[in-house]
């Protein structure tokens, strides 16, 4: 695990940006830009200062620019140093980006017949599969435009596409378990919840068949609780 400036370099390229469920909000640089920029629109807000005339939480602006999958980018936008070009996306990767498709629409137009259905709240299996739904195919853009590339092993970001994979199996393992406590609770019925619990079943097993690595990835503070209570016992 790497930091800069107190922040988990890298911590937001794997999370599903779900940052009302996340417990390490305070190590991540994207969040506390966020947080900034909505302060900054408060009129009301004045800046505050230390002794030594420095501003305070400003970590984030004075750290200079964010890695690739910076606040305000989808996860598909990606720049690659080292010249390496685009390649059409084979066949594999493009029928599994059309199958995370598939189910994004299906979800939400099942979403956008009952708005009742919308939920916020990270422990209702309603918001876990509204969320889940659209953050599958934005982590998997991401994932796919790495794996595009054709970076060569020893290539600095050639692992990246598995951390990006392991993001969007973790949220596809979460919807499948909301889909089933839907079913038991009578919230769905049983044909129409295990119609899209096939869909996430079908695109994870394809997902980690094209992908063998990704649960091993190791996600920075994720993946380390040791590293993350020792940094926060410092």
């Amino acid at each position: 695990m790497e930091l800069l400036d107190g922040f988990i370099v890298g911590i937001f390229n794997y999370c599903d940006r779900w940052c009302e469920a996340c417990v390490l909000t305070s190590r991540c640089r994207v969040f506390a830009t966020l947080a900034e920029m909505e302060a900054s629109f408060d009129p009301g807000l004045r800046a505050l200062t230390r002794a030594d005339g420095r501003g305070v939480g400003r970590a984030a602006a004075d750290a200079g620019p964010a890695s690739p999958d910076e606040a305000l980018t989808h996860d598909s936008d990606i720049a690659i140093d080292g010249g390496f070009e685009r390649r059409t996306l084979p066949d594999d990767l493009a029928g599994l980006a059309a199958a995370a498709e598939r189910y994004r629409e299906r979800v939400w137009a099942w979403l956008k017949a009952d708005p009742g259905r919308l939920r916020e709240h990270p422990e209702d299996p309603l918001a876990v599969v509204a969320w889940g739904h659209t953050m599958i195919g934005a982590k998997l853009a991401g994932a796919f435009a790495l794996a595009e590339l054709g970076l060569p092993e020893d290539h600095d970001d050639a692992s990246d596409s598995d951390g990006r994979v392991k993001a969007a199996l973790l949220a596809i393992d979460r919807s499948h378990v909301a889909w089933l406590s839907l079913v038991e609770s009578k919230a769905v019925p049983v044909d129409q919840g295990f119609m899209f619990i096939e869909d996430l079943v079908g695109l994870g097993r394809g997902l980690e068949a094209r992908f063998p690595r990704a649960r091993a990835f190791v996600r920075p503070g994720f993946d380390e609780p040791d590293a993350v209570a020792e940094l926060d016992r410092g």
